[in-house]
């Protein structure tokens, strides 16, 4: 009998307060002001305070708008900053997120990198490989499609990840005479049990369904499949461009105090729309530089990655040789 057949097992434990409290000060302490496992975008780490151990976070959007490409700048992230990352991919192969990290990175026009016209120095950018080969982010593709393999994977690596990606939960497996709300709401609860009992981050990579895919800012019931996604998520983030629907936005201009706005193509926000140790409700406004599959903050605000490393400082021309040019 599989895991999709039978409960996780659990131990039956009870703790006195005192014991609780004194096992969870020690954790206090070790806190810092800065998240563990950031998004690495200042202003949402600074309200989210990152994703947690032992939680499941939910990324969201309508189809490309770029909900890949944010939670693959965030997986990068976290790796580099020495965490071990597992990015399940049921959709795009390990080569195409290969290529999308090097882009995000090395700020290479993705459709320059489509029509090979990269030059060899620039592919072969030492200070690229040497990033790819200490970083601890590792790539499946072809598997993860329901939680016995997606358990088996996270078992049989060692060290075990500290972060899970899944991209994308609507490709789960349905077992047979099941619908595709049973058979999310059953892989929704898996995860959430199951990230508890092991102390990993969960991240699940969401669409959002045709209701929420009509004109407006969606809403976490717009999840599509399942409601028991939002149900399970200690935080949700919902993705929203707002001009590709021609749409205008308060959030867009909201320190000069001038109203709803016209947004430009680049302009996406991220709506905060759950968050148990947060404020929720909250819009984080981005900029999504498409040919590079880049978010950074509205205002320019330098990522986190960039601030921690600034590539030993090579700042200089796109496609100059080992270097990394960044705003």
């Amino acid at each position: 009998m599989n895991t999709n057949d039978k409960q996780i097992a659990r131990n039956l434990q009870f703790e006195n307060l005192s014991t609780v409290w004194e096992r969870r000060r020690q954790k206090i302490r070790l806190r810092t002001g800065e998240p563990v496992y950031p998004f690495g975008l200042p202003e949402l780490d600074r309200i989210t305070h990152g994703v947690t151990k032992g939680k499941v976070t939910v990324i969201a959007a309508r189809t490309s708008e770029a909900k890949t490409s944010f939670a693959l700048q965030a997986a990068f992230g976290i790796a580099d900053k020495n965490k071990t990352v597992l990015y399940i991919t049921l959709e795009d192969d390990s080569e195409q997120i290969a290529e999308r990290i090097f882009s995000n990175l090395r700020e290479v026009d993705n459709q320059d990198l489509i029509r090979g016209r990269v030059p060899d120095e620039v592919l072969d950018d030492p200070a690229i490989l040497k990033i790819f080969e200490s970083v601890r982010f590792l790539a499946l593709q072809d598997y993860g499609h329901n939680f016995d393999e997606i358990k088996d994977a996270i078992d049989s690596l060692e060290p075990k990840p500290e972060v899970v990606f899944l991209d994308y939960v609507q490709m789960i497996e349905q077992l047979p005479k099941e619908t595709e709300y049973e058979s999310l709401s059953r892989f929704a609860q898996q995860c959430k049990k199951f990230a508890e009992l092991n102390e990993i981050a969960l991240v699940v990579i969401s669409q959002i369904n045709r209701a929420g895919a009509k004109d407006g800012r969606p809403q976490a019931h717009h999840l599509q499949g399942c409601g028991r996604l939002e149900q399970v998520a200690d935080l949700l983030l919902i993705l929203y461009a707002p001009a590709n629907y021609g749409a205008s936005s308060y959030d867009f201009d909201k320190e000069k105090g001038t109203g709803m706005e016209e947004c430009p193509p680049d302009y996406v926000e991220v709506n905060i729309a759950k968050n148990k140790n947060g404020p929720r409700n909250w819009v984080v406004s981005l900029r999504f530089t498409g040919r590079f599959y880049k978010f950074e903050g509205w205002r320019r605000e330098m990522s986190q990655i960039e601030t921690s490393r600034k590539f030993q400082g090579l700042e200089s021309g796109l496609y100059m040789t080992n270097s990394i040019r960044h705003k």
